[in-house]
């Protein structure tokens, strides 16, 4: 019952799901799906601020629920809290390997630490895990660039490894 309701909503223009989310998640404070759902849409109208607060108080009801802690990484993400970002796409990814923000967030984090190949088998092992939705352009920026910097190195200091696993990547 819930997600057809939750489906219904989010046709609605943004600012009336907000209104409708609000109501029913003060009537309904233990039905996290629907503060999930007000989280989400507060966060693609720029609220950030009352995003967090509401992701997080669905994370109070459902601590384990993938889907709420990517949503959670997604707002620190906005609110410039990078560490924070990670901290909940780690634990959705413990939760939900296939979580494509999430793998996206932790795919960065491995290319600041220069570790091209961590980058790509992420990715890799998400495009495969994830064939039924295929990555947008945006969200394979992160693997063209470890594809780029792992390639780089492999030309200047012929890395055997990099090689071995980009061999192995095209076959």
């Amino acid at each position: 019952v819930d997600r057809a309701y939750l489906e219904s909503i989010e046709r609605e223009p943004l600012s009336e799901r907000i209104v409708t989310l609000v109501e029913i998640s003060a009537s309904h404070p233990d039905r996290f799906p629907f503060r999930r759902a007000l989280g989400e849409a507060r966060l693609a109208a720029g609220e950030t601020t009352d995003a967090l607060r509401d992701l997080e108080a669905a994370l109070e009801t459902a601590p384990d629920d993938p889907a709420t802690l990517e949503a959670l990484a997604r707002a620190r993400f906005e609110a410039s809290d990078w560490d924070g970002a990670l901290e909940a796409a780690r634990a959705a990814v413990r939760l939900d390997p296939g979580r494509i923000v999430a793998q996206i967030y932790l795919s960065v984090e491995d290319l600041a630490a220069r570790d091209y190949l961590a980058a790509i088998r992420r990715i890799e092992n998400l495009r495969l895990r994830r064939a039924d939705r295929p990555l947008t352009g945006v969200e394979l920026l992160p693997l063209w660039m470890a594809y780029d910097r792992a390639l780089g190195r492999l030309a200047i200091g012929g890395d055997d490894a990099v090689g071995a696993v980009l061999s192995a990547l095209a076959l």
